[in-house]
């Protein structure tokens, strides 16, 4: 199991089901290999709503501007970080989609 964690969010104002969504998966980055990065990219390609890279450099999904809605993915010290506003039954099914995934890279299990 890998461990992740969303930060408070909650001071966001967003309307209708949407939600805003920061979620820490506690990936070993430094650690990764060549072929770890090509997994986590072809686990990207085929997460629901991939749009591929925006202007800033991270993977997008659902569309590469960060207004609504939208989740961007960037390498951080404490790890990768998904960041967004999406409805949460798409959010759910995003994640729950990408978690099978992170057991195959470097990360600091349960």
């Amino acid at each position: 199991m890998v461990l992740y964690y969303d930060n408070d969010t909650s001071s966001r104002l967003v309307s209708g089901t949407a939600m805003p969504v920061e979620r820490v998966y506690c990936l070993r980055l430094n650690d990764f290999e060549p072929k770890d990065w090509e997994i986590l990219q072809r686990a990207y390609e085929n997460l629901p709503g991939w749009a591929g890279v925006g202007e800033h450099g991270c993977s997008c999904w659902f569309g590469t501007s960060e207004s609504a809605p939208f989740l961007v993915a960037s390498a951080e010290p404490s790890g990768l970080i998904v960041t967004g506003i999406l409805d949460e039954q798409v959010w759910n099914e995003w994640h729950k989609t990408f978690e099978p995934v992170l057991s195959q890279l470097p990360n600091f299990e349960a």
